[in-house]
């Protein structure tokens, strides 16, 4: 249970939420992303099977924090819009939920209709792929990794962004709504059917987001 958060936050109450998102950004991202690293991993073994082991620890190491600074920068961007939006009374302060179906209908909405620009397709379709190494040393190969995990982080920063917003609706500690966007975004991201399971989703989500727009007025 969060406590409630100070009047006004302090600095260790926002470095505590920047914190909270960006573990919980690594952990929903997190199952996605090993096959790609897997994938890299063996790769890089394979073109350095000759050097001692540890040289295969670089690039692992700069492909994995490459691709999760990329979502720290989403989650300072997420920890100044939970402060503004709970300044405004439309996330609960200790729930950390929408108390605005106003809000609520607006997000789905949004997510609804990204999941069908060709935008999302576009970046799914690179989040989904495996970006080949080009020959190089050992060297080329560390900044190789950096750039591929660089890219691969904004790639699927470009396809879950708007997903990930839907936390706002849910709950931001939510555990079964942040266990089912997980799920969506491995689907999305692994599946044979994922780019079609992306638009299927984008206009459910604007069937709901319509459903509760409507219902404040029912």
């Amino acid at each position: 249970v969060m406590p409630d958060a100070p009047n006004g936050w302090s600095v260790e109450y926002g470095l505590v939420m920047l914190a909270m998102w960006w573990v919980m950004m690594v952990a929903m991202m997190m199952p996605g992303f090993m096959p790609s690293l897997a994938r890299h991993h063996s790769a890089w073994r394979s073109r350095l099977q000759h050097e001692k082991p540890d040289r295969l620890l670089a690039p692992v190491f700069m492909f994995v924090s490459s691709y999760f600074l990329v979502w720290l920068g989403f989650s300072i961007v997420a920890t100044g819009l939970q402060f503004a939006l709970e300044r405004t009374g439309a996330l609960h302060t200790s729930l950390m939920w929408s108390s605005s179906s106003v809000l609520s209908s607006s997000f789905l909405i949004a997510a609804g209709v990204y999941q069908m620009l060709g935008l999302k397709q576009r970046a799914l379709a690179g989040c989904r792929m495996c970006q080949p190494l080009q020959p190089g040393s050992p060297h080329s190969i560390n900044r190789q990794a950096a750039a591929l995990g660089f890219k691969e982080g904004l790639d699927c920063l470009k396809s879950c962004w708007a997903l990930m917003a839907l936390l706002f609706v849910g709950g931001i500690m939510n555990l079964v709504w942040i266990a089912g966007l997980t799920l969506v975004v491995l689907a999305e991201k692994q599946f044979p059917g994922g780019l079609r399971f992306s638009r299927a989703l984008g206009a459910m989500l604007i069937a709901i987001g319509v459903w509760v727009a409507s219902s404040q007025f029912v």
